[in-house]
């Protein structure tokens, strides 16, 4: 009953400091949560639709390739590799919006067959059934389009073809989940098309000859067998020596640099608000410190009293870390579910320079591990900073009384007419500390702003 009391008291005394420390620890639970979701989740994502989607460990894009399914045998041939998958493509630039792309686009043939593809609702806020064929005339383009180029369902995209006009003009049916190389941050852009429109395009480029601009061409997706230990560079190395792919090879990337293009966006952003997140931590310790070398300073003379009636300094050190303790735990919790609508919120954001819809759910096992590691932290730090309540005894809450009955003023005359300016410099040099901390409070949310800035 006791404890409660004043615990109540100490509570209603600094309500004001408390209600700051509820909403920096709300904060900081708010962009912990939210950072933990995106880079776990998009971590795991990208990489298990990278392997659901059949993608190899090393994927090899090849052009004017006489005979695919030789090269595919070829390679097939060799112990260390378990299959071949083949996606046909035609390399071509392309037009949007009077948009000119700097680099070729892919125009992927379409297979339902494959089940590859991720296809989204018109509003890009969920998932619908792949379809059953593209269309002739029709294209699916990444949701980073939209960042890139502005494009928007029901839009004309033109690939020019061959000289004289040959081009093909595509309209935008809607958008697919393109975790290959989907994001804005890849310079390649993959455009899903029907088998019918693949076959029109090759014969413009076989009667052009010479004056062709697109290429045929096809990405090869090389599994290894489970035996095989070799890493993607060895792997890539022994396909250059024993098969002809360098005859034919335009580029090659492993899964693991596929996945690592696609995260730069993620782990960027994941930094930037992690970093928030630390600023904010050394924020909270600065506030706790200031508060409760001030309320020890305050209550001296009443935590001595306490002590001549039976109450010991581990008593008095754990009401102050109750009182701090209840809005932290109480911001940690609110923070944390309002990370969750936050996640949601930063997923569909990201989902237009992404390319990908990241996963909402909130990795449990992690948030929980940082949260308590934070509450961990900050008790620990309540109980440092309390250990001057050991020192204080009754005698010492005696003297310190009598000394404030008495006010001292020497040669006030000294002051002159800048009195003012010099109690406000006796204050600064008396309470150096908790200038300090302001201080560097201050220059911790500055340099914040001037990142963001940047």
């Amino acid at each position: 009953m006791e404890n409660k009391i004043l615990l109540k008291a100490n509570i209603k005394q600094h309500k004001g400091v408390l209600l700051g420390i509820f909403i920096l620890t709300l904060l900081v639970a708010a962009a912990l949560g939210t950072v933990l979701t995106i880079w776990s989740n998009s971590q795991k994502y990208i990489k298990s639709e990278l392997d659901r989607a059949g993608f190899g460990e090393l994927t090899v894009w090849v052009e004017n390739l006489p005979n695919p399914s030789d090269l595919e045998n070829h390679i097939e041939t060799l112990k260390e590799i378990e299959h071949v998958e083949t996606q046909h493509l035609i390399y071509s630039n392309y037009t949007t919006n009077e948009i000119e792309s700097d680099v070729e686009g892919q125009l992927i043939t379409y297979s339902p067959n494959e089940n590859r593809y991720r296809f989204f609702t018109d509003d890009l806020l969920g998932y619908v059934q792949p379809p059953s064929a593209i269309t002739p005339g029709e294209v699916y383009v990444s949701p980073s389009m939209i960042s890139i180029c502005g494009i928007q369902i029901g839009d004309k995209i033109t690939f020019p073809i061959a000289r004289s006009g040959k081009n093909l003009t595509l309209t935008v049916k809607g958008f697919y989940e393109d975790i290959f190389m989907g994001s804005s941050m890849i310079g390649m852009k993959g455009f899903l098309i029907s088998e019918s429109d693949r076959y029109t395009a090759l014969d413009l480029i076989l009667h052009a000859g010479i004056d062709a601009f697109a290429r045929d061409g096809a990405m090869l997706h090389i599994f290894p067998t489970d035996q095989s230990d070799l890493m993607a560079s060895e792997l890539n190395s022994l396909l250059n020596d024993q098969t002809m792919l360098t005859q034919y090879t335009q580029a090659i990337h492993s899964k693991q640099v596929i996945a690592g293009f696609m995260l730069i966006l993620q782990n960027a952003f994941s930094g930037l608000l992690f970093a928030f997140v630390i600023v904010l931590l050394f924020v909270i310790l600065i506030v706790l410190s200031h508060s409760i070398r001030s309320t020890i300073a305050s209550d001296f003379v009443n935590m001595g009293i306490l002590k001549t009636v039976g109450f010991t300094a581990n008593r008095l050190r754990l009401l102050q870390l109750f009182q701090y303790g209840i809005p932290t735990v109480l911001g940690l919790m609110i923070g944390f579910l309002l990370s969750i609508p936050l996640g949601e919120l930063v997923a569909h954001a990201t989902l237009t320079t992404t390319g990908v819809l990241i996963p909402k759910i909130p990795p449990l096992l992690l948030t929980t591990t940082a949260f308590i590691s934070i509450l961990l932290l900050l008790t620990l730090f309540i109980f440092i900073k309390t250990r001057k309540i050991n020192k204080i005894t009754p005698m010492n809450a005696i003297q310190e009384k009598t000394n404030s009955t008495v006010t001292q003023i020497k040669n006030p005359a000294a002051f002159g007419d800048n009195i003012y300016f010099r109690l406000a410099l006796r204050q600064l040099i008396s309470g150096k500390g908790n200038y300090i901390g302001a201080f560097v409070i201050a220059l911790l949310l500055v340099f914040f702003l001037l990142l963001l800035g940047e």
